[in-house]
């Protein structure tokens, strides 16, 4: 029995509140583990079903939040260390941003996330920095998948902020490729500057620009050009955001990505191929 199976015995709110959200909230059980207990009337059971299905599909991948068990209370899951939205705020008040190797790192990882969970026909739907967590070896996974799409059914969630879907959502559409892709070139903008595109801005003016085909300058960017393409619709799948920043790590020195091997990211590949060949 896992050592803090005692703690679900009894009544679970007096467990140390980590995060709270719409679907629910996120409890400490020990250092290693937590729990998502989920609240609310019929939709916000809905979302439970929705991720409790998602998270069984998805098995374990190094860039996705890892499961540890279905528990009638909840979902355990592995705790990790804190928002990437979070570290991107602190780094912005200390007026510092993350380096190179940072950037590239989490870029990567966040792309092959996606492209292994759309390999399994889930979309997040809600992609962006405060759905991505950071572990104690700095590497970013994908969390929160509450009413997230799978099997192209229906979903729940409404993105907030700028990151993509809602500024193309119109009653009876559905999540896309495209809308995820550019919710990641959005992020990755974030990752890149600690701010979200155009964040002085209201969502209609924000809306009105992308509209024009106007986004924000991503010129001096190491992940420019990665940034654009999603923003232009210019990508059919996340394995092209993948292959496109192996190639600008490939023509990086060792120093700029601060020793992060590609090795490393080529082991995280063979996975998700692997995982892409059994579920076919």
């Amino acid at each position: 029995m896992a050592e803090w199976a005692d703690k679900l015995e009894g009544y679970t709110g007096n467990l140390p509140l980590i995060s709270y959200g719409v679907s629910g909230a996120v409890l400490v059980l020990d250092d290693k583990t937590v729990i998502k207990n989920f609240i609310g009337g019929e939709e916000r059971k809905l979302d439970e079903i929705i991720e409790r299905e998602i998270y069984g599909r998805l098995g374990h991948h190094p860039s996705i939040v890892k499961c540890m068990e279905m528990h009638h209370k909840g979902i355990i899951l592995e705790r990790l260390e804190c928002c990437l939205r979070q570290r991107l705020i602190e780094l912005r008040q200390r007026n510092e941003l993350p380096t190179k190797g940072q950037i590239l790192k989490w870029s990567r990882q966040v792309s092959e996330g996606i492209q292994y969970i759309h390999g399994k026909n889930v979309f997040q739907v809600d992609i962006g920095t405060h759905n991505i967590l950071l572990d104690n070896q700095d590497n970013v996974k994908l969390c929160d998948f509450a009413g997230s799409s799978i099997d192209e059914g229906d979903f729940t969630v409404v993105p907030g902020g700028c990151e993509g879907f809602h500024l193309f959502h119109k009653k009876g559409t559905k999540p896309s490729i495209h809308t995820e892709l550019f919710a990641l070139g959005s992020a990755i903008f974030e990752m890149s500057t600690t701010w979200r595109p155009y964040h002085d801005k209201t969502d209609n003016e924000i809306k009105a620009r992308y509209d024009a085909g106007e986004f924000p300058d991503t010129d001096d960017l190491i992940l420019g050009p990665v940034m654009r393409k999603c923003w232009s619709f210019q990508y059919s799948s996340a394995a092209e955001v993948v292959d496109e920043i192996d190639k600008i790590i490939a023509e990086c020195s060792p120093s700029t990505y601060d020793g992060w091997s590609q090795e490393a990211a080529q082991e995280g590949e063979q996975m998700v191929k692997s995982s892409l060949e059994v579920s076919r």
